[in-house]
């Protein structure tokens, strides 16, 4: 099947997606951005052949359905739409992704969690830095509540010491003061 990126290679377009947004693109995107390429008058896109067309579009409704009837505790396994209609990998590379995108090593594993899509991953990965720096922040002011605790309590205990203390000491200096005589 023919693309359309020319000289450069694909892995430099994936390359460049991943710096731009911080996630690699998923097979999907890759396959419509390989094959349409824009035409010269910028009156919109022109796909390379048909057959391409015909599978982004086929792809591109599976998707769309598993979105809208899917469970929703569930993300769309795009690799998995993307092996169905397109097919799984020949001769160790994924057809219609050129050298960019490294198939998945296992094909019975479930291919949401291949690394290949790192979507969902690179969010948790944020969830979980945001979760982890949370944390730290709650940590630190518990910490923080503990010594204001320590010292609320040890001036607490010391201010009633000297509270309980005062008067017997008051009363004994009174009485003994004027029993006391002079020598």
């Amino acid at each position: 099947m023919v693309h359309t990126t020319g000289s450069v290679p694909m892995a430099k377009y994936i390359k460049e997606e991943i710096d731009r947004t911080g996630v690699e693109p998923s097979p999907i995107e890759c396959f419509k951005r390989f094959h349409v390429s824009k035409a010269k008058n910028e009156e919109g896109e022109h796909w390379i052949s048909e057959k391409a067309k015909d599978l982004y579009e086929t792809m591109h409704t599976q998707k769309r359905l598993e979105e809208a009837f899917g469970e929703e505790s569930e993300e769309v396994d795009e690799w998995g739409i993307y092996k169905a209609v397109i097919g799984g990998p020949s001769h160790g590379r994924i057809r219609g992704l050129g050298d960019g995108m490294i198939p998945p090593k296992d094909e019975d594993v479930d291919s949401s969690s291949h690394t290949c899509n790192k979507r969902p991953c690179m969010a948790r990965e944020k969830e979980l830095e945001q979760v982890n720096e949370k944390v730290t922040t709650l940590t630190n002011q518990l910490e923080d509540l503990k010594q204001v605790v320590m010292t609320l309590l040890s001036k607490n205990s010391t201010h009633s010491e000297c509270a309980t203390e005062a008067p017997s000491t008051g009363n004994t200096t009174g009485t003994s003061g004027a029993n006391h005589e002079d020598t």
